[in-house]
């Protein structure tokens, strides 16, 4: 408690009241009325409570001072002052503390004192401040000034612009954006005069292009070309930014997503022909070519996700259908294939039992890929040897047999 005691005397020390003694309060107005001691005892306790001896707002509102005008009025074109910031010269007054006033209030309204041009962002952003009730920013583009919120009057938004393009040199204004609060504030930028219910207002050429640009968006136009689906709204209804309206696919060419083995990494190349069959189209296939092959396998399935594309001129194709997927890996010309039942499989060797002269001989023999019920023979056979395809299991080597219905390697 002493320690609060001493911070007190020292603010009251801190803010006298210049010709008054400390205890006469009076209003700083000579129209006003003076505080009363409840007031007096309110704001005595605020002031010995929050840290008025902290100036680093003071240092910061400070901070990027480039130059300041040497008037104070700002003249509407109508002859009276539209802005004066020398009416409030008397809150600078070295030493003023009025005991009418909240000290948080009038610390703010001493921060709010700055006046002339600031840079806010080295080389980039820039302010002109009291220059009104609000600053009014302005942000160095490539072509010209950017205007963030330009006063509420042209005379003062006119006379903001005069002063960074004297200390910064000239630049266009080449966007302004900006928001009305009230019908008695208008914002002013440059433009055309017109008169509204006795105000001027100007007409904001960049207005007039944020709106046709507002327009433009109005229309939606399609990315690519494609068929449209079923509207998923009604005429009429309100819809918001990203809401889906309609379906738009385009299907020729359509894609294909497939997944082969991972063991086919190797054969798997971009530019293959692949051939599709869809249930829709029992006895069509179609072709296409693989474009391109994801780097990525599945560790869950052991896959390699493949992409293809195919021709759909006739749109026949839909996204969405399950299709089975066949990928030329090679094409062999004079490939030698037998039926699987043919195969007769000894631990990891594989036979074929082959008809010589009449009589069976268990030939073993090197087999390949496996297609749609037959097998491919790399080794072990030549064309127009005739093999066993069933019974095998009541014949041994050098079994005669009769051939029937005989089907040639």
């Amino acid at each position: 408690m002493k320690i609060v005691a001493k911070i007190t005397a020292v603010l009251m020390l801190a803010f006298p009241l210049a010709g008054q003694a400390a205890q006469q309060p009076v209003h700083f107005d000579p129209l006003g009325t003076a505080p009363s001691k409840f007031t007096l005892e309110l704001r005595n306790g605020l002031k010995a409570q929050l840290p008025f001896a902290d100036k680093r707002d003071f240092d910061e509102a400070a901070r990027g001072f480039i130059a300041a005008p040497p008037y104070k009025q700002i003249m509407a074109d109508a002859g009276h002052v539209a802005w004066d910031m020398g009416s409030y010269q008397w809150l600078l007054e070295e030493g003023a503390d009025f005991e009418s006033i909240h000290p948080s209030l009038q610390r703010q309204a001493i921060l709010n004192m700055a006046y002339g041009l600031y840079e806010v962002l080295p080389g980039r952003i820039y302010q002109v401040r009291g220059y009104d009730l609000a600053n009014i920013t302005f942000i160095k583009g490539d072509t010209g000034w950017i205007i963030f919120d330009p006063l509420t009057a042209a005379e003062t938004a006119r006379a903001a612009l005069q002063l960074i393009n004297e200390k910064l040199g000239k630049r266009p204004v080449v966007g302004v954006v900006y928001q009305p609060l009230l019908d008695e504030l208008f914002t002013a930028v440059r433009g055309q005069g017109a008169y509204c219910n006795g105000r001027r207002i100007a007409v904001s050429t960049a207005a007039v292009e944020l709106a046709r640009v507002q327009l433009e968006k109005a229309h939606i136009a399609a990315p690519f070309a494609g068929i449209v689906g079923l509207r998923n709204v009604s005429v009429g209804e309100y819809i918001s930014a990203g809401q889906a309206l309609v379906n738009l696919e385009a299907i020729d060419p359509v894609k294909a997503d497939f997944r082969v083995p991972e063991k086919f990494l190797s054969a798997i190349r971009v530019g293959q022909t692949i051939r599709i069959k869809v249930d829709a189209f029992p006895g069509d296939a179609f072709e296409g070519k693989v474009y391109a092959i994801d780097p990525h396998l599945d560790v869950s399935g052991r896959s390699l996700l493949v992409r293809a594309v195919i021709p759909n001129a006739d749109k026949r194709l839909r996204p969405g259908l399950f299709a089975r997927v066949t990928v030329l890996l090679e094409l062999k010309e004079a490939a030698l294939s037998v039926p699987e039942q043919a195969i007769v499989p000894q631990g990891d060797s594989q036979f074929v039992f082959k008809i010589v002269d009449g009589k069976v001989k268990l030939t073993k023999v090197v087999i390949g890929t496996r297609r749609e019920g037959r097998v491919e023979i790399v080794e072990g056979l030549a064309a127009g040897d005739q093999v066993v395809t069933a019974g095998q299991l009541k014949i041994r080597d050098g079994t005669p047999v009769s051939v029937v219905n005989a089907i040639g390697a």
